[in-house]
C-alpha cells in the first residue's frame, strides 16, 4: 500500500502498534529495505525520511525540527515546494537568533544599565548593585520576549496554505513523502503529545504520509492526561490506519528462536533435532523467549561466554537455561543457584519414583519461594531442568561452582566484544 501510494492526497498517518520488544523497529527496517528495492522491481520509490525526536532537546520545537527533516529529505528539483516549506519553517521558529544570543545573558546588559544604577545609589553601594541587577534582569527578560516575537507579517495559516498548494501542484501530484517516526513510546508523555500536535495540528500537509511506531497503551495514556478518559478515542482520530503487529504462533516463535540461537553459532555442540535437546529447548523458548528482544539478549550473553559451557563441562542447554533464567527472572536465578549449592540435601529425598517426585517439588518450593508466583511455563522449565540424577550430584556441584565463578569473571567480556558480535 505504501509503495503503490494508495493514499488520499491529504496528510495520512499510519500507526505500527506493538508492545516493547515485539519487533516494531525490525518491522520498520523491513519496510525501509523494501522501499530501497522498489526501483529494481519497476516501482516508483517513495521519498523516505526518518525523524527521531530523541535527537532534539526542546519538545516545544518538535514541529520545526520535524519540518526541517521533511525539507532536507525533499528532492532538489522541488524548488517551489521547498521554498514554501522553508518559509513555513521560518514562521514556526519566529525567533531572531542574533537578538536571542545578544540578550540571553543579563551580563551583556550590565555596561548599559549597571553603571548608571550604581551611580544613582552611590551612597549605598549594596543598593546600587542590587538596583543594577534588577534593571538588567528586567531588560534581559523583556528583550528576550521581544526577540521571540514573530518577525513575519504573513500569518502561519497563510504560509501553511501556500505550502499545501505547492505540495498539491501538478508537478507534485502522486509524489508521496514518507516520514518514519520510531520509538514514540520511549518519549516522555509531554514529548509524545508534542509529536502528535506537530503531525496532526501543524504539519498535516498534502502528500505526506507519517508512519509512526508505538505501544498503543503507553501513547493512549499520554493523551489521556490531557483528554481525561478519552486517550484511546483521541488516538483513533490521529491515526487513520493502525496496524497491529501480528503475534507469531508458538511453532513459528520456537522456529525463530531456534534459528537465531543455533543458526548464529551462539550455541555449539548441540544437535537441536535430537528429541531430548528439542524438548529442552522448547521449555526454554516457552518460558523465557517470548519476544525477539529476549532472543537477542540471550544471544549476546551466550556469545560473551563463548566456550564456557565446554570448559566447565556443562551441557550447553543447561547453560542456556541458567542464562535465560538469569536474564528474565533474576530473583529465581539467585534462589536456584543458591539451592544448587546445597544439592547434597537433594540426595536425601525419599526413595521410590512417586515419593521422590513429591519430595523434590517440596525441596524446590522451600528453596525457591519466588516459584510460587512464577508463570506456569517458567515453573515448568525449572522443574524440568532440576530433575538431577542423584549419582551425579557431585559433578553438578562442580559445574555450578564453575558457572558462578564465570559470572564473577564476566567483566572480562567487554561491551565492545558483545557489540561487535551483534552488529
Amino acid at each position: 500500500m505504501l509503495l503503490k501510494q494508495q493514499f488520499p492526497e491529504a496528510s495520512f498517518v499510519v500507526g505500527i502498534e506493538g508492545e516493547w520488544g515485539e519487533g516494531k523497529s525490525s518491522f520498520i527496517n523491513c519496510l525501509k529495505q523494501r522501499f530501497e528495492q522498489a526501483e529494481e522491481k519497476g516501482e516508483t520509490p517513495p521519498v523516505v525520511v526518518e525523524f527521531n525526536p530523541w535527537w532534539f532537546e526542546n519538545p516545544e520545537k518538535t514541529a520545526s525540527n520535524l519540518l526541517e527533516v521533511i525539507i532536507n529529505g525533499r528532492d532538489l528539483c522541488d524548488i517551489k515546494a521547498k521554498k514554501a516549506l522553508a518559509n513555513l519553517l521560518k514562521a514556526l521558529n519566529h525567533i531572531n537568533p542574533w537578538l536571542e544570543k545578544l540578550f540571553s545573558n543579563p551580563v551583556v546588559l550590565a555596561p548599559f544599565f549597571g553603571a548608571s544604577s550604581v551611580a544613582a545609589y552611590k551612597s549605598e553601594t549594596w543598593l546600587g548593585v542590587a538596583g543594577a541587577a534588577v534593571v538588567a534582569l528586567v531588560c534581559h527578560l523583556g528583550l528576550q520576549w521581544l526577540a521571540r516575537q514573530r518577525t513575519y507579517s504573513e500569518s502561519l495559516a497563510g504560509l501553511k496554505q501556500k505550502a499545501a498548494a505547492a505540495l498539491k501542484s501538478e508537478k507534485m501530484k502522486g509524489q508521496k513523502q514518507i516520514v518514519i517516526i520510531d520509538d514514540l513510546d520511549r518519549l516522555s508523555h509531554e514529548e509524545i503529545r508534542e509529536v502528535f500536535r506537530a503531525v496532526k495540528g501543524v504539519l498535516d500537509l498534502p502528500n505526506i504520509v507519517y508512519v509512526i511506531a508505538y505501544d498503543r497503551a503507553i501513547v493512549a495514556s499520554a493523551l489521556d492526561e490531557v483528554h481525561k478518559g478519552r486517550g484511546e478515542a483521541y488516538l483513533e482520530k490521529i491515526v487513520q490506519l493502525p496496524y497491529r503487529l501480528p503475534k507469531p504462533t508458538e511453532e513459528k516463535l520456537e522456529s525463530y528462536n531456534k534459528n537465531a540461537l543455533f543458526g548464529s553459532g551462539a550455541v555449539s555442540a548441540v544437535v537441536p533435532e535430537k528429541l531430548e535437546a528439542e524438548m529442552s529447548f522448547r521449555y526454554i523458548s516457552q518460558a523465557f523467549l517470548k519476544l525477539p528482544r529476549d532472543v537477542k539478549r540471550l544471544q549476546g550473553s551466550l556469545c560473551a561466554f563463548g566456550l564456557v559451557p565446554e570448559t566447565i563441562r556443562m551441557d550447553p542447554l543447561d547453560f542456556m537455561f541458567l542464562e535465560a533464567l538469569r536474564i528474565k527472572e533474576h530473583v529465581l536465578w539467585l534462589q536456584l543457584t543458591s539451592a544448587m549449592l546445597e544439592a547434597h540435601s537433594y540426595m536425601n529425598v525419599a526413595e521410590g519414583t512417586e515419593k521422590r517426585d513429591v519430595a523434590r517439588k517440596d525441596w524446590l518450593r522451600k528453596r525457591l519461594p519466588a516459584l510460587i508466583g512464577a508463570e506456569v511455563p517458567v515453573a515448568d522449565a525449572i522443574r524440568f531442568f532440576t530433575g538431577w540424577v542423584l549419582d551425579e550430584i557431585d559433578v553438578l556441584l562442580d559445574m555450578v561452582r564453575a558457572y558462578l565463578q564465570q559470572q564473577q569473571d564476566k567483566k572480562q567480556f567487554s561491551n565492545e566484544k558483545i557489540r561487535r558480535y551483534l552488529m
